[in-house]
Order: C-alpha cells, then sequence, then structure tokens
C-alpha cells in the first residue's frame, strides 16, 4: 500500500494512518467527523473501486487546519530526500529571459535528483514538488521563486525536455567536423553509389542483401582513410541506408514508387502533360460548373485553370441558358476571352464568330 501522506483520495483508515494532531485517532471519530460534517454529499467524496468497496474522500474535504498539517509534512518530506546543501546554486544573472531560463534549469534538475533519491518516479515527483514550489514550501533562493513564480507538472515535462534536447557547447570554442560514414569513404565513395544504386533499382532488398552484393562486387575488404580495412558491419549498412533515403525520400520515391512521389513531393506546378514545361503553355477549362443558389439568385461559377501554375481565373454569372436569352455571350466563351485577354495569351479555335471580342488574337488551324 502506498503511503497515505502523498495520496490525493484517502478512505477513513488512511485518514487514520495519517494521525494529524487536528483529527480523530480512530476509525469511529473519523466516521463521526465524516457524517457531522456532510462529507459524503460533497464533490470531494466517491465510491470506491475494487475489493471492498466503500468511500474515499479528496484531501480538499479535510478541515482548513488539518490540510495545511498534511501539506506541511508533505513539503517536509519533499524537502528532507536531500541534504540542505544539495539546494545550493550559483546566483542567477543576466536579462530577464536568462534569469528565467537558469531558474527553469535549476528547477528541472533539482526535482530529477528528488525523484532519484525518492525512487517514486518523475511523475510523482513533479506534480507534489510542483504543488509544494506554488506554495513557497522548498528551499530555494528568493531569486528563484523571483524568475519562475508559478510551475505545473506539464510545465516540468516541457522545460525537461527542452533542456535535454539542447546541444552542449562545443568543447575548446571549435565546431565539431562532420564524420563522413565510413561507406562514403570506402574506395573512394565507389561503395556508396553502388549501394545507392541498388535502393534505387531494386528497392525490395534488404541491408543484409545490400551487404551480400557489395562483397560480391569489392570483396572482403575495401579502402578507408587510404588503409585497408574489413567491408563495414551490417549494422553500418543499416545506418547508411537508412540516412541516406531519409536524406533523399524525395528521389527515392520518384524513382521506386511514383504514386508517393505525386501524392507527398511532386510540387503543385507538375502536370500529366509531358509537354506542358511552362505558364501559359495549356489552360483547361472545367466541364462541370458548380451551380449555386445565392441571395441575389441562381448563378453558374466557370473555372478555367492554367494547367503547369494551377493558378486559374473564375467566371460568375446567371445560368447559361438566362444568359444567352438576354443577348450576353455564354459564359464558358467569356470566360475563354478574359483569361486570353489578362493573361496575352492567343485563342485557338475554329469558332472565330463567336469569340469575336476585341483585342482577342484567334489561330484557326482548321482554315
Amino acid at each position: 500500500m502506498s503511503n497515505p501522506l502523498h495520496r490525493e483520495w484517502l478512505t477513513e483508515a488512511g485518514l487514520v494512518a495519517l494521525q494529524l494532531a487536528t483529527l480523530p485517532k480512530t476509525q469511529q471519530g473519523i466516521n463521526k467527523l465524516i457524517l457531522r460534517e456532510k462529507w459524503r454529499e460533497t464533490a470531494f467524496a466517491r465510491r470506491r473501486k475494487g475489493r471492498g468497496g466503500g468511500w474515499e474522500y479528496h484531501i480538499n474535504a479535510l478541515p482548513e487546519a488539518a490540510l495545511k498539517e498534511l501539506l506541511a509534512r508533505r513539503d517536509g518530506a519533499l524537502e528532507a530526500r536531500l541534504p540542505p546543501h544539495a539546494w545550493a546554486s550559483a546566483p542567477l544573472h543576466g536579462s530577464r529571459q536568462e534569469r528565467r531560463a537558469m531558474a527553469r534549469v535549476v528547477i528541472v534538475r533539482m526535482m530529477e535528483r528528488m525523484a532519484a533519491v525518492s525512487g517514486e518516479g518523475l511523475g510523482r515527483t513533479f506534480a507534489r514538488a510542483a504543488d509544494a514550489y506554488n506554495r513557497r514550501s522548498l528551499p530555494f533562493r528568493k531569486d528563484i521563486y523571483e524568475a519562475v513564480e508559478r510551475v505545473s507538472p506539464a510545465s516540468l515535462w516541457r522545460w525537461r525536455k527542452r533542456i535535454n534536447a539542447a546541444p552542449a557547447a562545443p568543447r575548446g570554442g571549435r565546431r565539431r567536423k562532420r564524420t563522413r560514414h565510413a561507406l562514403e569513404q570506402a574506395n573512394g565513395g565507389e561503395v556508396a553509389l553502388f549501394v545507392q544504386a541498388l535502393i534505387l533499382g531494386a528497392h525490395k532488398l534488404s541491408a543484409a542483401q545490400i551487404r551480400d552484393q557489395a562483397l560480391a562486387k569489392f570483396g572482403g575488404a575495401v579502402i578507408i582513410g587510404g588503409k585497408e580495412r574489413p567491408m563495414p558491419s551490417l549494422r553500418a549498412f543499416h545506418r547508411y541506408i537508412n540516412a541516406w533515403t531519409a536524406a533523399n525520400a524525395a528521389a527515392v520515391a520518384m524513382v521506386t514508387d511514383p504514386d508517393r512521389y505525386k501524392n507527398h513531393y511532386r510540387h503543385s506546378g507538375g502536370t500529366r502533360d509531358p509537354w506542358v514545361k511552362a505558364v501559359n503553355d495549356l489552360w483547361e477549362i472545367d466541364a462541370t460548373p458548380a451551380d449555386v443558389m445565392t441571395t441575389d439568385g441562381r448563378v453558374s461559377v466557370y473555372v478555367c485553370v492554367d494547367a503547369f501554375s494551377r493558378r486559374m481565373m473564375a467566371h460568375v454569372s446567371r445560368t447559361p441558358r438566362t444568359q444567352e436569352r438576354n443577348g450576353h455571350h455564354p459564359p464558358i466563351d467569356s470566360l475563354l476571352a478574359a483569361t486570353t485577354l489578362h493573361h496575352g495569351l492567343r485563342l485557338v479555335t475554329r469558332n472565330e464568330r463567336d469569340f469575336a471580342f476585341p483585342g482577342i488574337e484567334i489561330i484557326n488551324p482548321w482554315k
């Protein structure tokens, strides 16, 4: 059974086990207090799940004096996990933002040490220590409390993740050079090129099969750094293949999985028409206009799209029959004419009569 001192919900037996000075010392006395104060009629009481049933009560149901005593005991237990000298840390300095960042590091590291000493785990320690910190019950220095006023378990987890993910400062003030993979150095890069060709040419091969083919082609020894060394291990092949395919995911997909390349990597400027190489090479009209009812009546929306860049022009008009009945040009003709004029294009059609708009150059290849 876990220590009742650190539990949020307690049974009558758990309240007795606390032996708080401001609470009855027997279970009968606790039951009388519960009935007298009508705890079971509040949100701080619930039916206990599991064997035996019964009731359990949240610590917020306790009288104010008993709750203060319980929290003080908790804070003392947290503080006692580390010796007094362990709470010492260097004074904060720098700007306000820098002081806050330094304080967060101190808080997280101290709570990690508390969890390591107690063996309770970070989750429980963060929950209890955050509550104690917000009540200013832990022996942090005043400047740390001023830099970070409040914490929560979620913020402690978030800060810990950022702190642990931060890159270590370079030694000697010099950046560490990236070390080339052994396969990239083997035989002047020939092994790496051979592996890449196998990945692109037969992408179903496993790392073990690729290594076997490399052994068959280059033998059991390769030249790395001017010295003869054994062919890199299977694990090295695994690492290189994973790193190279991740860095060249688009190129690998284009060769090995064209559908995936089209759906995930190809820029929207691509086209299914191989002869379309630039903007304005081909405009296409949507053959299915949107029939929309608006507050101003029923309209049709027509769209003309550039096949390369996916630019479009839209034309909103009354229904086609209404347009023609009122003496206007059909909406598709108007949209094609507007697109041609706006982008300085030439219109290829043999229907010259319907596109006799001022400024439009018509090409009729059927003449």
